[in-house]
């Protein structure tokens, strides 16, 4: 059985499965014995990584533009709740939709940051929103004690330095500045892959495609320590994702094996123009509908049950 270090903990790991990092990129999995976070072993480089991403993977989230925009306008009152006037950072925003929702509730001022710069120009086309394209968050070239508030939304499982992104958010927040982090629940983003390899030996694209780490909750909060940040909120959301993708629902087996038949999708897709894009965007939604989506979905997100599909995470930066 083949081991490996933990880079989050030092524990040691041993392989747990094989997954397709992308299509016919089969690689090894490992889990660590002592935080409990699984890994691909070893960790992709760059070059990689860019084979998990198409030129214009922004589509896909152009179907939830207005759930997106309308998030934004309820984490904009919330900060606006917090101070009259401040400076938020969306990292990893892809066309800035939500972040144009937190600038038009809260008058905040609002940057984000974007891996590809086609990205970013069209989301700045768009939305009308700074995004900088950059490939990590400390080449983005913003200042330390910079921002009040950093948000960002399932990015820390695709680095292969997580730890380095918290001490780089860290230094661009001021004192007692928060960073809010959404992200898998480890257990449940690898279970597909886990289950079908234990079962019939098979192997498929991760759950979502990029990832790197699984995370569990303690393998987090080790890392959030070692960062120095102060955990202020834990919470599992998506608890029906979980049951799916655990295999406790009806059908799942049946449903991991199509998703491992389906064709690849081209990474080489050429990117839409901005106006392609714009006519994408689906017409406005009801807002009475998603406010009260929004209420019920809220109802679940709940400090101390983690066995959801995803965490929802608030960390406080206490500076010395």
């Amino acid at each position: 059985m083949q081991r490996s270090e933990c880079q989050l903990c030092g524990g040691e790991a041993v392989f747990l499965c094989k997954a397709a990092l992308y299509p016919g990129a089969e690689r090894e999995i490992a889990r660590c014995g002592a935080c409990g976070a699984a890994f691909y072993s070893p960790l992709p480089d760059d070059s990689e990584l860019s084979n998990c991403y198409q030129t214009a993977y922004y589509g896909g989230f152009l179907d939830k533009y207005w759930k997106d925009y309308r998030k934004g306008l309820r984490l904009g009152a919330e900060l606006k709740r917090l101070k009259p006037a401040g400076r938020y950072l969306d990292v990893g925003c892809a066309l800035g939709t939500m972040l144009a929702g937190v600038r038009d509730a809260s008058g905040w001022e609002v940057f984000g940051t974007e891996f590809s710069a086609e990205t970013a120009r069209t989301g700045f086309e768009i939305n009308g929103v700074e995004i900088t394209a950059a490939p990590a968050l400390g080449a983005a070239g913003f200042k330390a004690d910079s921002f009040d508030y950093i948000f960002a939304n399932n990015v820390i499982e695709h680095l292969p330095d997580p730890r380095r992104f918290l001490e780089e958010a860290k230094a661009l927040l001021k004192h007692g500045g928060c960073l809010r982090l959404t992200t898998p629940n480890g257990a449940n983003d690898l279970s597909p892959n886990e289950l079908l390899w234990k079962k019939k030996g098979a192997v498929l694209v991760t759950r979502h495609g990029g990832h790197i780490w699984f995370y569990s909750e303690r393998s987090l909060r080790i890392i959030f320590g070692k960062a120095g940040f102060e955990t202020v909120a834990f919470r599992g959301f998506h608890f029906l994702d979980a049951l799916k993708s655990r295999g406790l629902w009806p059908g799942a087996l049946r449903r991991f094996e199509e998703r491992r038949r389906r064709p690849p999708r081209r990474a080489d897709a050429p990117a839409a123009s901005t106006s392609q894009t714009r006519s994408a965007i689906p017409p406005e939604t009801s807002r009475a509908v998603d406010s009260a989506l929004a209420l019920w979905r809220r109802l679940f997100r709940l400090p101390g049950l983690t066995f959801g599909g995803d965490f929802d995470i608030l960390l406080r930066a206490n500076k010395t």
